[in-house]
């Protein structure tokens, strides 16, 4: 059984190397985060140490997959997974600009992976792991903290590049695009498949994040095909930034049930990066130019995310404008609303506006998503964003709302709007029948 969170919040003793030299004005590190907004604060030429160890239990249960195809029953299996090394985070490059970012490389120095299970067999080819890890992931992690586009050397194995995406996906920090959000939604993957995670940045501690994954969107297999099943996850995952992330300590528990012919699948994690040290070094400075070259002429076929390709000039809002579409619509309806515009023609064309970006787009969600967690978000602007999500009907739209319904800090009213607004989805996805009966067996929210 995987210890509680006080065991993850023991801190770590800083060992290893130290770095050539001090960052360069480090002492006004905040100061430059609240002038660019919304950032980690890397500079070229920065590398990070973390302390990084993750625990983890996967259980596959076979029994149901076992009676379709045989009529016999199965034991299930049960896997320990413990992963262990400093992570090396070296910034090559600053690419600036809003859309901007950078170039950095992730390190394993001194890996330990260990895989333990009753088939000794498995056991011991896991030991592979520990020496496979060897070599340098080059990615481009944009301003907010998003891991875009990542590569690898060739002779690294699929094992170990798995390995390599559980451990980014437990890195990755997505700030919010408003600096003053509290509460803000992302659509994030990791070696599972595509999930949504809601950010809840502490009060009075703005350097304290509290993440959680409220559901998986998409789960994949290991040759990458679409399971078919619904998830329940509990747990989170405590981000202290200041401004980079000097400490990410979660515990998480997950269970995905498949249907029809699939394994269900348990497992609980906990896992921790601990900053050890970090400066200036002068050899990664000077890397940088080839190594931005290097990623640049890399194929573009090797994206972190599994997002929806263009399909032509039929699509205006393209994968990755949707978010700026839609707030700038946000924006211009918060001025209509606030001239006494409700319930107008000129509302209505927002709302038209709002639905074809979220149709065309699932960073229009997040937009929409951020606003609805905005403090002053008002019950004229809550009534036509939950309306908009609703009529749109989009999985990532759906999964949205469920998040609210389910989450007793969204305002009673913003969940209340999204229950009916279930009212106008076309194609519920799986899951949304079962939680609305749930919920009014429980009375619902409200």
């Amino acid at each position: 059984m995987i210890g509680g969170q006080a065991k993850l919040a023991a801190d770590t003793a800083a060992r290893g190397p130290q770095l050539d030299q001090a960052r360069p004005n480090s002492t006004h590190l905040k100061t430059e985060t609240l002038r660019r907004k919304v950032s980690l604060g890397f500079q070229a030429g920065d590398c990070l140490r973390y302390e990084f160890t993750q625990k983890r239990t996967v259980e596959l249960d076979l029994r149901d997959l076992a009676a379709n195809a045989s009529g016999r029953p199965v034991t299930s299996g049960r896997v320990r997974v413990e992963q262990r090394g400093e992570l090396l985070v070296k910034i090559y490059e600053e690419r600036p600009g809003d859309d901007g970012g950078w170039i950095v490389g992730f390190e394993l120095q001194r890996p330990f992976i260990k895989m333990s299970a009753p088939d000794a067999q498995q056991a011991s080819a896991s030991q592979d792991f520990s020496k496979v890890m060897a070599g340098e992931i080059l990615a481009f992690v944009e301003r907010n903290g998003r891991i875009g586009k990542f590569i690898a050397l060739p002779s690294m194995s699929a094992d170990a590049l798995n390995q390599w995406k559980d451990i980014l996906a437990r890195w990755q920090v997505v700030l919010a695009d408003d600096p003053s959000a509290t509460r803000w939604t992302r659509r994030e993957e990791d070696t599972t498949g595509i999930y949504l995670a809601t950010y809840v940045r502490q009060p009075g501690s703005p350097t304290q994040i509290i993440k959680t994954k409220t559901t998986y969107i998409e789960v994949r297999t290991a040759n990458q095909s679409t399971l078919n099943g619904t998830s329940k996850i509990t747990g989170s995952t405590v981000i202290m930034l200041n401004p980079h992330p000097v400490r990410i300590a979660g515990q998480e528990s997950v269970q995905l049930a498949s249907r029809g012919l699939g394994p269900n699948v348990y497992s609980e994690s906990e896992f921790v990066f601990q900053l050890l040290h970090s400066g200036f070094r002068t050899d990664i400075a000077q890397a940088g130019p080839g190594k931005a070259a290097q990623w640049a002429a890399a194929p573009a076929s090797l994206p972190w995310s599994a997002q929806p390709s263009p399909s032509g000039d039929a699509i205006l809002i393209t994968p990755g404008t949707g978010a700026a579409v839609a707030r700038a619509h946000i924006a211009g309806l918060a001025e209509l609303l606030a001239r006494g515009g409700a319930e107008s023609p000129e509302e209505q064309k927002f709302m038209e506006k709002l639905y074809d970006a979220v149709k065309a787009d699932d960073g229009a969600v997040e937009a929409i998503m951020d606003q609805l967690g905005r403090p002053d978000c008002s019950k004229e602007m809550a009534s036509v964003l939950i309306g908009v999500l609703g009529a749109a009907g989009t999985e990532m739209a759906q999964h949205s709302l469920l998040s609210m319904v389910a989450d007793a800090n969204w305002p009673r009213e913003q969940r209340e709007m999204s229950v009916f607004s279930f009212a106008q989805v076309q194609q519920p996805i799986a899951g949304v029948e079962a939680a609305l009966q749930a919920l009014h067996a429980e009375q619902g929210p409200y």
